[in-house]
């Protein structure tokens, strides 16, 4: 069951993000918030959940995106942060992503928790 709301989180965040391009932060915030809230788990379930769903979607998608440039983007990018490739690029975007969705659907499952 959490592998299903783990891939559940990253397929809705991933059409929502092609829906409204501009917003993906507060878009991918939003809904591992809902998730939180309506799946009811122990927060650390729930963090767990958000890290590894929005951290899979954001790494995924910047290696797709540098696969599909042949890494020209990717390398470039890298050198304004003083990264050593565009590989080690993709794994902070996962990590960043993956810890905003964490702490996002914590932050449901806590409120849950406060209402209940």
């Amino acid at each position: 069951m959490f592998l299903i709301q783990v891939i559940l989180l990253a397929v809705v965040c991933a059409v929502f993000q092609m829906l409204l391009p501009g917003n993906a932060v507060y878009v991918v915030a939003a809904i591992a918030l809902v998730f939180g809230l309506i799946f009811g788990q122990k927060p650390f379930h729930a963090f767990v959940m958000g890290l590894l769903g929005v951290g899979f979607l954001w790494g995924g998608y910047a290696l797709w995106l540098d696969q599909m440039t042949d890494s020209i983007l990717g390398s470039k990018v890298a050198v304004l942060f003083s990264l050593p490739n565009a590989l080690t690029l993709a794994l902070a975007t996962g990590l960043i992503g993956g810890i905003l969705g964490g702490f996002a659907a914590l932050s449901g499952a806590l409120i849950r928790k406060l209402i209940a």
